[in-house]
């Protein structure tokens, strides 16, 4: 290989790994956007997400548990466990954390505790 046939050569990397790094970056800051919106939205704030699936509660029966299920089809499953609230799985708070959490693209499972 000549000399001359190097630089050509070198650019070219350069400019792929230059975005390639741009590709990186941008996917890491929409996962930092992603996890402000769903932390905000957890926190009681209305946020416009157009494109999130829809989060509806589901009373339902796993196990001989009942309790109630966002279901985000296909989604990993997160368990929300209450504790010693006097609403249970009615509590405004708890039901919050898991619409996020749903509309984020989880499913979502909060049991129904007999204290």
């Amino acid at each position: 290989m000549k000399l001359s046939e190097r630089g050509p050569r070198r650019r070219r990397l350069v400019i792929t790994v230059v975005i390639l790094a741009g590709f990186v970056s941008a996917l890491l800051a929409q996962n930092r956007i992603n996890a402000a919106v769903t932390l905000a939205e957890a926190l009681g704030a209305t946020v416009p997400r157009p494109f999130a699936p829809d989060a509806k509660p589901t009373p339902v029966e796993v196990r001989g548990v009942t309790g109630r299920i966002y279901d985000v089809a296909g989604a990993p499953a997160i368990l929300i466990v209450p504790g010693a609230t006097r609403d249970g799985v009615e509590d405004i708070r708890v039901n919050q954390v898991a619409a996020a959490l749903a509309r984020a693209g989880r499913m979502v499972f909060i049991p129904e505790l007999d204290l």
